[in-house]
């Protein structure tokens, strides 16, 4: 790992809060599973988590990889550029 990137790193974590994945995100996780079957459609589970994390949390997703997640309803994304 090179010093440059050790310190943006580093920096980051200085301002980062991690968010539990705790029952009520695993309860709009389910829901979401659910609702993406019954349109047959699919994504991950990474992707179920991090949404359903940001629902329960009533805090809008940044991503780069916003098509993993458009077929998930309720999801606010901060947009982009």
């Amino acid at each position: 790992m090179t010093k440059l990137f050790e310190e943006y790193w580093n920096n980051c974590l200085t301002w980062l809060i991690v968010l539990p994945v705790d029952r009520t995100v695993v309860q709009y996780a389910s829901q979401i599973r659910y609702k993406l079957k019954m349109k047959q459609k699919t994504t991950n589970l990474a992707d179920i988590l991090i949404a359903a994390t940001a629902i329960a949390n009533n805090i809008p997703l940044i991503t780069i990889n916003q098509k993993h997640f458009e077929n998930i309803d309720g999801l606010k994304f901060v947009p982009s550029k």
